[in-house]
């Protein structure tokens, strides 16, 4: 399975990636060709498709800040999850990155979809906490990034869903968030 992964045409690609989110979204966008034109118009905001045999099968879209890349979606038709579409789109996401320009790349995940947390778990984005989020659908996320290898330090995490009976959130290793990360996530699918 051959995957292609090239910069998206707003124009032409609109139908097929509003296609796939409507098919993979509980909540899809309620944009329109000209609002999705416009995200993707904005100067900081990229849009990559992944192609098989020429039919786009997955999209991601991201945006580019000071030191960081922030992942704004990332979907793959139903009928392609699994075979890796997903990972090729993350990994062309990672060699953007460099010591001197964009150094992490970040995604908010839901805490209740296990599925997509897993998925950028088993890409190397690590579990640095949780954020509150203004979806009423899922108000908390995992916020998760992947650092260049360089630049990676060994760390403890504070994760403030790892409360001792005090209430207070305690430090844990990355063995620890591990172990955590495979009871949540244990027997889901590792790919999109």
């Amino acid at each position: 399975l051959g995957v292609q992964v090239r910069l998206s045409d707003t124009k032409t690609d609109f139908g097929s990636i509003l296609d796939i989110e409507k098919k993979t979204t509980v909540h899809p966008w309620t944009w329109n060709e000209t609002d999705f034109i416009a995200v993707g118009n904005r100067r900081n905001v990229i849009t990559m498709v992944a192609e098989i045999d020429g039919k786009v099968v997955g999209y991601l879209m991201y945006s580019l800040h000071r030191d960081e890349i922030n992942i704004q979606k990332l979907a793959v038709h139903p009928d392609f999850q699994g075979q890796g579409v997903g990972t090729q789109l993350v990994k062309d996401l990672h060699r953007k990155l460099s010591s001197q320009r964009w150094q992490k790349i970040v995604v908010l995940v839901g805490v209740n979809d296990i599925k997509t947390a897993k998925f950028f778990s088993g890409r190397e984005f690590d579990v640095e906490g949780t954020v509150e989020t203004p979806d009423s659908m899922d108000p908390k996320a995992f916020y998760m990034n992947y650092v260049i290898p360089e630049l990676r330090k060994p760390k403890k995490v504070a994760v403030d869903a790892i409360k001792q009976s005090s209430g207070t959130v305690r430090e844990i290793s990355p063995q620890e968030l591990d172990d955590l990360a495979d009871k949540l996530f244990n027997g889901e699918s590792n790919d999109h």
